[in-house]
């Protein structure tokens, strides 16, 4: 669980830092993209303990370093300048 909070304040960081430092845009611009990503954080913190109440701790955390490991590396494959394109916000 740690490392997945590590990845999280990183790309938090970092794409921000991309979008405005080498792309160029606006505090506003730079948001928007990352929209998708804190409402997913948000969706997890209230769905997991929900689920705990089903599934055990051994289970959750293996797949939620998968599912963390999978969205980072689709993002990284898809990322370019357009970052208003679908396969960009999905990653």
């Amino acid at each position: 669980m740690f490392m997945i909070v590590v990845l999280g304040s990183a790309v938090n960081f970092l794409i921000p830092l991309y979008i405005e430092i080498v792309q160029g845009r606006s505090s506003l611009e730079t948001a928007l993209p990352i929209i998708p990503y804190s409402l997913s954080i948000f969706v997890a913190a209230v769905l997991v303990p929900r689920l705990l109440d089903r599934l055990s701790s051994r289970l959750i955390a293996p797949s939620a370093s998968v599912t963390v490991a999978a969205a980072l590396a689709s993002l990284g494959l898809v990322v370019s300048n357009e970052w208003e394109t679908f396969t960009v916000i999905s990653g």
